[in-house]
């Protein structure tokens, strides 16, 4: 049996959402652009399911557009003519949309912080948009969200978070946070892939531009027919994460700080990268110094553990992580990382599995 710690890549999708998606799939398959009965009945469907989303992170309806992901809605916040000012450890669906842009320096921890506001103020110019990611995808590190939206307010900016880790797993009011956009996508936790949102101010809604050209859907932002499915197994998987945010986040935070403890105190010369109090605690960042991060997955693959160096969307490269870079790790260092991202479906027999797995790994890989 698998061992399964990169829930950050993609959790498993919740019965909820397959039963919900089963449910359009077989009973209300018509287009909701469509004039008859059928397409009515799942024009209602798209509409509650707009409906009860926007509910859950006190948004309107209309400021919830539907997309195909992540990408999609990282992309759309950022596309037009404003010019970006991003942090330096953003995924890089925002980091490669525009060539010219501002940067926002995190500290070692991965935080931005009220120096760094004030540091870029005199290069800001009216109307930017700025995005900082909620919770990062590689560290965890949690930002202080409200505070910066608060702080570029006053220079007119656009605010946007990439709420991607956060999104059923963290609190989420976007009027409490004072963001003006927030992206989301469903299979983060546990909804299909392939779907996601976008929140959207209604007073901003005017100035953002449609990146792709045709019908009317979405408010004339998002052409193309609704993936009702889809967005129907995205609204149940949200719905039940919400309904369980906090006995979850419990069951997380305690299976964490086990695996943290074990580590720490069992395998030598070993880091945690990124803020250890500032940080979601199912996202854990160890640097196995000496080792090569590559060489310890497979480790971890041949005994069925499976984890990661980092952000899924950038498996392949040889390049190590610009976010690990960015808190001032060496090559070496960042190469010598590995992420393992925990849900409330691991299992503390499983935690003590993989630490006692890892110990010896590491062990070999050192030559000890």
């Amino acid at each position: 049996m698998s061992i399964y710690l990169d829930n950050a890549a993609t959790m498993p999708i919740k019965e909820c959402a397959l039963n919900a998606m089963n449910e359009v799939y077989r009973n209300n398959w018509y287009n909701p652009s469509g004039y008859y009965t059928g397409s009515n009945v799942a024009k209602q469907t798209l509409e509650a399911c707009r409906n009860s989303i926007a509910s859950m992170i006190n948004a309107e309806a209309e400021e919830i557009i539907f997309t195909s992901g992540g990408t999609e809605s990282d992309n759309f916040a950022l596309w037009g003519n404003r010019l970006p000012v991003i942090s330096n450890i953003e995924h890089h669906a925002i980091k490669k949309i525009s060539y010219e842009r501002l940067y926002l320096k995190c500290n070692e921890d991965g935080l931005i912080t009220d120096k760094v506001f004030s540091d870029i103020k005199e290069s800001l110019i009216p109307y930017c948009t700025i995005s900082v990611m909620m919770i990062n995808n590689e560290i965890g590190t949690i930002q202080p969200i409200e505070e910066i939206a608060e702080y570029f307010h006053k220079y007119n900016a656009v605010v946007h978070t990439d709420a991607v880790q956060a999104v059923g797993h963290y609190q989420i009011d976007v009027k409490q946070l004072g963001v003006d956009m927030l992206s989301a996508s469903a299979h983060k936790f546990g909804g299909p892939r392939g779907v996601g949102f976008i929140y959207i101010k209604k007073d901003y809604k005017d100035i953002i531009k449609a990146m792709m050209v045709g019908g009317g859907q979405e408010f004339g932002k998002r052409p193309g027919t609704e993936n009702l499915p889809g967005i129907a197994g995205m609204e149940a998987a949200l719905r039940e994460s919400v309904k369980n945010i906090d006995k979850n986040w419990i069951v997380i935070a305690n299976l964490s700080s086990h695996m943290y403890e074990r580590v720490k105190k069992e395998i030598d010369n070993v880091s945690l990268n990124g803020s250890l109090e500032k940080r979601y605690p199912g996202n854990l960042n160890f640097c196995f110094h000496g080792v090569r991060g590559e060489q310890l997955l497979e480790m971890l693959n041949q005994n069925d553990i499976y984890a990661s160096s980092g952000s899924a969307c950038n498996t392949g490269s040889d390049e190590p992580s610009h976010v690990l870079k960015a808190i001032g790790l060496s090559d070496e260092d960042a190469n010598a990382s590995i992420r393992f991202t925990l849900s409330e479906n691991n299992t503390k027999e499983e935690i003590d599995k993989v630490v006692d797995v890892l110990k010896q790994s590491v062990k070999i890989l050192r030559g000890v």
